[in-house]
Order: C-alpha cells, then structure tokens, then sequence
C-alpha cells in the first residue's frame, strides 16, 4: 500500500510532436512534492519546494542545454492522452516555496516568491527534470539563495 497521495488535478504540458510531462501534487510521508512524470521515458521523480527552488535560479540556456543530454533512444513511447488539467500548482514547506504556472500548453514558468526567481522551462527541460537524482539538486544547492548568495566561499 503506498503511503503517496494525490491532491488535485495534474497539470500537462505538451511538445508539438505528443510529447509531454504531467506534474501533479502529492504528499508523501516526507512533506508535499511535485511528482514530473514523462511518459515517453517512463520516469518519474518527486521534487520539493527547495529542490524546485533551487531550480529557479538556474540558467535558462544551461537548462535547455541539459536537456538535449536526455536520450531519445530510451525512448518508450506513450499513449497518454493529454487532457487539460490545472492552469497552477503550488508546492511549500517550512523552507521553500515555488508555484507552477502553464506558460501556453508547451511550458511552465516557476517562480520561487520568496527569494525572487523564476524561469520558464519547456518540455524538454522538464523531462531532464525526471531523470535526475539527488546530487543534480545538491549541487544546485551550492547556493542555497540563488547566485548571488553572499555565503558561497567556492
């Protein structure tokens, strides 16, 4: 039995081409997550407000420039069909705090409204998202405020 429910309506993006990530929110014994699945990996990964934070400040370029190291062969397919779903999702815990919003049906913007970030990420960029592990989100981390965190002694 899993200990993992849903909330809500999941939110869809899609690419010209039928492919596509549906986010949707769940909560886990550990807190509330986003859950990114991709369908046409056959991957999914649970991320929190912070690892979404730290998502934020990243370059948008360097972002998309991830993405195109994500496999085309690995490719399974998919039969999702991609209904509408939500418009904006919104994930917090005691340290972070990000909101999803649909940008068209081919991407969605992420701000992080407490410290002020945001980016827009596309299909692609969101499918990198779900076959990445914890150290992605560690080194992001790195600064735990953006880039411009004064602690960083690197």
């Amino acid at each position: 039995m899993s200990r993992t429910r849903t909330t809500g309506n999941p939110l869809y993006v899609t690419a010209h081409d039928n492919r596509g990530v549906a986010i949707q929110k769940v909560h886990t014994p550990r807190g509330e997550r986003l859950r990114f699945e991709a369908p046409r990996l056959g991957e999914t990964n649970h991320l929190d407000a912070v690892a979404l934070e730290s998502v934020t400040w990243q370059d948008a370029d360097e972002m998309a420039d991830r993405a195109r190291s994500v496999d085309a062969d690995e490719s399974i397919g998919s039969d999702t069909d991609w209904n509408d779903g939500t418009s904006e999702l919104m994930v917090a815990n005691e340290y972070g705090q990000v909101v999803l919003e649909k940008e068209g049906d081919s991407g969605v913007h992420l701000t992080a409204p407490k410290l002020g970030y945001d980016i827009t990420l596309g299909v692609d960029e969101l499918e990198w998202l779900t076959v990445q592990d914890h150290e992605t989100f560690t080194e992001f981390l790195e600064q735990p405020f953006g880039p411009g965190d004064e602690h960083d002694h690197h």
